[in-house]
């Protein structure tokens, strides 16, 4: 997929994203490309034959719509019930304070960096 990066340079100062754009792109960028999940649903595990994926087309589509359903959610509750947006923030802080910590974003900005600059030309 071509992305014609003058198109978003002239639209960028009037970007009004909604809800449900910010949900997609947020899957994508941060569940759709996981290593592990791309692995075994392109069946690369060793335990898998070669080729033969462990999550079919259907079933990785069923996630990523979950996935994107949840993010919407917790955006919209962002902007329009902000205390249960909160709430539900401090809950799961709680839940996760036992996972690693997340990985520098500065780091991560020079891979989307190389991502766009490879998919803008």
């Amino acid at each position: 997929m071509k992305i014609d990066m003058q198109k978003i340079k002239d639209e960028i100062g009037n970007l009004d994203l909604t809800i449900e754009q910010e949900a997609k792109a947020i899957v994508m960028w941060s569940f759709r490309g996981c290593p592990t999940l791309e692995s075994i649903h392109a069946g690369e595990e060793q335990d898998i034959p070669e080729n033969i994926s462990r999550i079919s087309e259907e079933e990785m589509k069923e996630i990523m719509k979950y996935a994107v359903d949840e993010v919407n959610f917790f955006l919209w509750l962002k902007e329009n019930r902000e205390l249960v947006y909160k709430s539900s923030i401090i809950l799961g802080s709680e839940m996760t304070a036992h996972w690693d910590k997340p990985r520098d974003p500065e780091e991560m900005l020079q891979e989307l960096a190389q991502i766009v600059k490879k998919n803008g030309k």
